[in-house]
């Protein structure tokens, strides 16, 4: 009998996944639980939400725990890692998911959020990896890191007016690349997911308010709709797969074939 082709097998890894609570995070963090990884589950705010993620690893027959921390605070971050070692004894793999958004117009966008907006989805991302390679990766010379980027990160949207977003996450793509070629003598891969327009709960709460702004997001993806938090979740395996062996630096765009046009 042939054998089935494809390592996505997560048996004995440990996985931290930041903004695991819900929307893109939470399908990845239980995707990975399904493959049969432990899971650190981490939220900023609504420790609510990241019960309810670990509940629903739990009911898939996955284990995991929930750590709290802002990823924008390295005091934090480095609590965070120091105890996701301490009671799962390794961190394999990095999803670099948590992140903030709030639209306005340029020229009178707040300094204040721009730089929350910046602090929590660019330099969380840098904070989170130092922690992570620093404390679990290169003193075994192995890991993976996925950094959830965006198309935001290479295209404006028409109608969309968020600045401090695509700064942000065109910085998350240049520091994949820039940690890859770092890192890559360690045996740590890192490569970007990017994601289109996906169906989350903040993504429907904002287009609820703004139903021609989500026409326009429709009918400007070639596929004519939004994607799922789940359609994400095997590209997010891959990344972090065994089978990704000869891959990094890289940035792959889920996305209906947004970018395509």
């Amino acid at each position: 009998m042939a054998e089935p082709y494809g390592r996505l097998d997560f048996q004995e890894r440990v996985v931290l996944g930041t903004g695991a609570g819900r929307g893109i995070g939470r399908g990845i963090a239980i995707g990975f639980a399904r493959a049969g990884a432990s899971l650190v589950v981490n939220v900023g705010k609504h420790r609510d939400e990241a019960e309810s993620t670990l509940s629903e690893i739990e009911s898939a027959g996955g284990r995991g725990i929930v750590i709290q921390a802002d990823v924008a605070s390295k005091s934090q971050v480095d609590g965070m890692v120091d105890g996701a070692l301490r009671t799962l004894g390794t961190i394999d793999v990095l999803v670099n998911n948590a992140g903030i958004n709030q639209h306005g117009a340029a020229e009178d966008y707040d300094l204040e959020l721009w730089n929350r907006i910046i602090a929590v989805n660019l330099t969380g991302v840098f904070l989170c990896a130092q922690a992570v390679a620093k404390a679990a990766m290169i003193p075994k010379r192995k890991g993976r890191i996925v950094n959830v980027s965006s198309i935001s990160a290479e295209v404006t949207h028409r109608g969309i007016r968020q600045c401090a977003y695509h700064a942000a996450k065109g910085g998350v793509t240049m520091l994949t690349r820039s940690l890859a070629v770092e890192w890559v003598d360690y045996g740590i891969a890192v490569n970007a997911l990017s994601p289109g327009f996906i169906a989350t709960p903040l993504l429907k709460q904002h287009f609820g308010s703004d139903p021609e702004g989500y026409e326009v997001a429709k009918h400007d993806t070639p596929m004519r709709r939004l994607g799922e938090p789940e359609e994400l979740v095997e590209a997010a395996l891959f990344l972090a797969s065994e089978g990704n062996s000869f891959m990094t630096g890289q940035n792959l765009v889920v996305d209906g074939g947004y970018v395509s046009w």
